[in-house]
């Protein structure tokens, strides 16, 4: 249970952010330790100084656009395929 908030810097668009730091979830969990009450906790100053690629403003734009767009797709195929099992499921 441990909660950060964070601010992008203006050469970080906000829509990349999130896509930056799911690719670094296996990173920032080894980062983590334990925390006096025995949960673990990211400390901000081991997140910090983590490493993270910042491409150019544009390229983070087309980044954001076609991951939402192809998560979009996918998402919209696994709804799709729940409805056909809840179909089958009834036929039976």
């Amino acid at each position: 249970q441990d909660l950060k908030a964070l601010r992008t810097r203006s050469d970080l668009r906000p829509a990349y952010l999130p896509w930056l730091l799911r690719g670094f979830t296996t990173e920032s969990l080894a980062r983590t330790d334990e925390a006096g009450h025995g949960t673990l906790a990211l400390r901000s100053d081991a997140w910090l100084s983590m490493p993270l690629p910042v491409p150019p403003v544009e390229e983070q734009d087309a980044i954001a656009t076609f991951l939402d767009r192809e998560t979009a797709k996918i998402d919209a195929l696994v709804a799709e395929q729940e409805q056909l099992t809840a179909l089958m499921r009834e036929k039976r």
